[in-house]
């Protein structure tokens, strides 16, 4: 295997999603996978998707600011928490209506954290270890 690329052979085994080699049936010897230089990256791709998810977190926050700010004008602080009253309904409803809104942005986070994971795994390669050298 000496005349062979590394990026080649590390090309090939990543498509081929084999652990073994063709020829003599063993397994690959692997010492892990390690990141590329950082020339070597691939560049991030902006697609239409990630946009979406950012502007939607953008748009989830500033209606969360807005329910905040009725319940700040409709003195649910000072009712409910200082003076110990009853929430009304509506306020349940805000409230219900924050948590509503708080999961749907840790759910636009959580897409956008799992794409850039998958970019970081993708900037990762496979050096292989020649169990037999030749002498």
């Amino acid at each position: 295997m000496g005349d062979v690329h590394e990026e080649c052979l590390t090309k090939w085994v990543t498509m081929s999603n084999k652990k073994n080699c063709e020829i003599c049936q063993s397994p690959y010897a692997k010492s892990g996978a390690q990141f590329k230089p950082f020339k070597e990256w691939s560049k991030p791709g902006y697609n239409i998707k990630n946009m979406l998810h950012v502007l939607l977190i953008i748009v989830l926050a500033l209606l969360i600011a807005y329910v905040w700010i009725v319940m700040e004008e409709r003195l649910f602080r000072e009712r409910v928490i200082q003076k110990d009253m009853y929430s009304r309904p509506d306020d349940t409803g805000r409230i219900f209506l924050i948590i509503i809104l708080s999961l749907a942005i840790l759910n636009n986070l959580y897409t956008l954290l799992m794409d850039m994971i998958m970019y970081l795994r993708k900037q990762r390669r496979i050096r292989f270890i020649d169990k037999h050298p030749t002498q």
